[in-house]
């Protein structure tokens, strides 16, 4: 089993995910949702993740109407 912390924000949920043994961190750049973070503040977060913790974007597909 997999383990993901998702709605990452701040870097010590990093740490914390990365303590407490997560396989990854999720970072939400659906701008609706409470937990979006800002693409240039998401940045720093998976850089520092990089090489501790696997980093995923989580987005949003809206279908297009035809």
């Amino acid at each position: 089993m997999k383990v993901k912390i998702c709605g990452v924000r701040t870097r010590e949920i990093v740490d914390t995910a990365v303590d407490a043994g997560a396989d990854y961190v999720g970072l939400v750049f659906f701008p609706k949702s409470p937990r979006y973070v800002e693409p240039d503040a998401a940045r720093p977060l998976a850089e520092l993740a990089s090489g501790r913790i696997e980093t995923v974007a989580v987005l949003w597909s809206i279908p297009t109407m035809r």
